[in-house]
């Protein structure tokens, strides 16, 4: 993986985290439930660990 592909997933998890805050939404769980999505792969997605 090069250096600009571990920026860009660092990138995404910071707006994803920042996104959550702004929405209100305080758990992955209530993320997940909203966008038909494993709380377990968005949080692994703001952890910079994966992509969803």
């Amino acid at each position: 993986m090069s250096q600009l592909d571990v920026l860009a997933i660092q990138r995404f998890a910071a707006d994803l985290r920042r996104l959550r805050a702004v929405a209100g939404i305080r758990s992955y769980r209530a993320l997940a439930k909203l966008a038909h999505y494993s709380h377990t792969g968005l949080a692994e997605a703001a952890a910079g660990r994966t992509l969803p």
